[in-house]
């Protein structure tokens, strides 16, 4: 989930016993989206959050930049399908 609060963003990851099973962590997933958005993040592998820099006027196009940057990570731990 991608939150934009006076043009910061938050992003927080949650990930279920399936999906760590399959090998992802929420905090391996979180740090790519914050990275597109300019900032950092980090937590525990079921549950992580990060934040960005201020958006700007492309802040649609950063925050599908970071939608995407999560979606590879997924694809690329899981099989290009991803999670059935």
């Amino acid at each position: 989930m991608i939150g934009v609060p006076a043009d910061r963003p938050t992003v927080v990851v949650a990930v279920n016993d399936a999906a760590r099973e399959a090998g992802l962590k929420a905090g391996a997933l979180v740090l790519p989206a914050a990275q597109a958005l300019g900032g950092r993040g980090g937590g525990r592998d079921d549950i992580a959050q990060g934040g960005g820099a201020p958006l700007g006027p492309d802040g649609a196009q950063a925050v599908d930049r970071a939608f995407a940057a999560v979606r590879t990570v997924v694809q690329h731990a899981t099989g290009a399908g991803g999670l059935s």
